[in-house]
């Protein structure tokens, strides 16, 4: 893991957890619990669970940022836009496609509802990756 760019990997990993508070906990919360069976007006109270699944997604996107940068680094894109190109890439033809599968394979029938949940999704990763992209690749010195 030599040469990666590890301020790049923490701001990305940050910008994932704030786009991501922002996107499903802002933006679409209400469509997205109404998509996942919850309600949207029932009192907020994080359990256990939540919590575990919250520190989990963090290491998950931990993964993703540190792949990024790794794929960054193999391809030489190591500016801001370089950066932001290959994270597109990865969101498009690995993120927002495997969202798609899960959608596909889901047990409920694809439909509108299932058309919208995979939107909001797939979406999100195209405006995520790209930004921890050009984190990891315009940002900071690599060691």
């Amino acid at each position: 893991m030599k040469g990666i760019n590890w301020l790049g990997v923490v701001l990305g990993l940050i910008a994932g957890q704030v786009i991501g508070f922002l996107w499903y906990g802002v933006l679409f919360q209400r469509r997205w619990m109404e998509l996942n069976g919850l309600d949207p007006d029932a009192p907020m109270e994080m359990s256990m669970d939540d919590n575990l699944a919250m520190g989990a997604g963090a290491v998950v996107t931990l993964v993703v940022v540190i792949g990024l940068a790794i794929l960054i680094k193999r391809i030489g894109a190591q500016t801001l836009m370089g950066g932001a190109k290959w994270g597109l890439f990865a969101a498009f033809f690995f993120g927002a496609t495997t969202v798609a599968l899960r959608a596909l394979y889901s047990t409920e029938p694809f439909g509108l509802d299932t058309w919208c949940l995979w939107s909001i999704d797939a979406f999100y990763l195209l405006v995520y990756f790209p930004v921890a992209g050009a984190l990891i690749g315009g940002v900071g010195k690599r060691t």
